[in-house]
């Protein structure tokens, strides 16, 4: 379950207001140590596109700043609610 926590610890990271380039980097290694752990656990067959997209992460957020002000950008850009607009697998 180790793995898990770094998935969340990463998250947690990712998803503040403001972060900084050791937290990004932090949460870049947290995230590609789950993916590993977890195609060691469960097979590749269980990887998902979403999966693969978190060793993308940290590039996005170097161009792009934040994923906090993705969500915002998306919420303001986007008349239906939020909860419309992302869809969780």
């Amino acid at each position: 379950m180790r793995y898990w926590q770094a998935f969340v610890l990463a998250s947690k990271f990712l998803t503040r207001p403001v972060i900084t380039a050791l937290e990004l980097q932090k949460a870049d290694l947290m995230l590609l140590q789950f993916c590993e752990k977890f195609e060691q656990l469960y097979g590749k067959s269980k990887i998902k596109p979403n999966m693969h997209l978190h060793g993308h992460l940290k590039e996005c957020v170097l161009h792009y700043g934040p994923i906090y002000n993705f969500f915002f950008v998306l919420a303001l850009n986007d008349s239906r609610p939020i909860t419309g607009v992302l869809k969780f697998s």
